[in-house]
């Protein structure tokens, strides 16, 4: 059922109490990344600020300042409105951002980001709701298994792939997460086998049309994340 399923409300229903915020913030930060073609550059700043602070690279004062900055532009989009779609894509997607800002992040909140970004790209595509609401969370569906796995059967890695070389394989996943290069997820797949590694799951992984993203659980194994 984790595998095939294409509604991401029931998973995240299962992980809770086993997602951290790190990988919580990272998905709702992917959610707003897809509406990213239709947001303000300083609403990305915002996303950038999130994705930051998952890593422990910015600080809470930082989150808290972003959060703001969300508002303001959520008030600013709400003095413009108008009846075009376009506000509606906006404040959707905004309202969404704001939400990944928060200090403490829970499964409800997540779902806020899902549904108020599936919403933007209703309005965007000015399709059928029903339709475009099923491919969003398919999508959606598709990112948290590329970053939480299967939690029924969990993967351990094997030291000796990452001293292999002088530490070549951490190097290629930090440079492949640093710089947001999940299209090259095949060349660590063939890296891996050449390392020794046999696990089908790892590299079928790796080999896959993804979708792959920052929070990747094979990425995250290598490189000792949680």
């Amino acid at each position: 059922e984790w595998l095939a399923c294409a509604d991401p409300e029931p998973m995240l229903e299962f992980l809770r109490g086993q997602a951290n915020d790190r990988k919580l913030r990272l998905f709702a930060c992917v959610c707003c990344r897809q509406v990213w073609e239709w947001l303000r550059e300083r609403l990305k700043t915002v996303v950038e600020t999130s994705e930051r602070f998952a890593d422990g690279s910015s600080s809470m004062e930082e989150l808290i300042t972003a959060q703001r900055l969300a508002s303001e532009i959520l008030d600013a989009i709400y003095a413009d409105a108008n009846e075009q779609r376009w506000y509606y894509v906006e404040e959707r997607a905004a309202k969404a951002i704001s939400q990944t800002c928060r200090c403490e992040l829970s499964e409800e909140v997540i779902l806020d980001v899902i549904n108020f970004t599936n919403e933007s790209s209703v309005f965007a595509a000015n399709g059928d709701r029903t339709t475009i609401q099923q491919r969003e969370n398919r999508i959606k569906a598709g990112i948290l298994r590329d970053i939480f796995g299967n939690p029924f059967r969990p993967i351990r890695g094997d030291p000796s792939w990452l001293a292999w070389h002088d530490g070549t394989i951490p190097t290629i996943a930090q440079t492949l997460y640093d710089e947001c290069r999940f299209q090259e997820m095949p060349i660590l797949a063939d890296v891996l086998e050449e390392a020794g590694c046999t696990n089908a799951e790892i590299l079928n992984h790796c080999r896959s049309k993804g979708p792959h993203v920052r929070g990747c659980w094979v990425v995250d194994l290598i490189l000792g994340k949680r």
